[in-house]
C-alpha cells in the first residue's frame, strides 16, 4: 500500500522487476492532489498493465487534475490500474478513512478469508 507522493515507488518497483507482481496479490494507492498518477509500462512484461488494473485499488482524490485536465469525461486507461475518484478532495487521511472498508474487502479477496467481492 503506498500513500500520496511516495506511492510512484511501488509502481516504480513493478515496473522494474520483472517478477515483483507475482509475488504480490495487489496494490493499493492513495493518491492526493499534488501526487503524480503512477502508471506502469508493458516494456519488459506484455501483460502488466492488465495485472495492474485488475489488481489494484488506486483512489485519487477529487480534487486532483486528472479529473479536470481531460475534461472529466474520459477515464484514465488500464496503465493507472483501477482508478476510482474519490468524493474526498485534499489531503489522504481522510481517504483512508473513507475508502477503509473497500481496502479491507480488496484484502480479503486476496487472502482467501470470505470478506473479499
Amino acid at each position: 500500500m503506498g500513500v500520496g507522493s511516495p506511492a510512484r515507488e511501488i509502481v516504480h518497483i513493478l515496473n522494474n522487476r520483472e517478477t515483483f507482481f507475482q509475488r504480490i496479490s495487489g496494490i493499493i494507492l492513495f493518491l492526493d492532489s499534488s501526487a503524480p498518477l503512477p502508471s506502469v509500462s508493458d516494456q519488459n512484461t506484455y501483460y502488466l498493465s492488465k495485472w495492474f488494473k485488475k489488481n489494484s485499488l488506486v483512489f485519487v482524490s477529487g480534487d486532483h487534475p486528472i479529473w479536470t485536465d481531460n475534461g472529466g469525461t474520459k477515464k484514465p486507461g488500464k496503465r493507472f490500474g483501477a482508478v476510482r475518484k474519490s468524493e474526498v478532495e485534499g489531503g489522504v487521511n481522510d481517504m483512508l478513512e473513507k475508502h477503509r472498508e473497500e481496502v479491507v474487502e480488496f484484502v480479503g479477496a486476496r487472502m482467501g478469508n470470505g470478506r473479499g467481492r
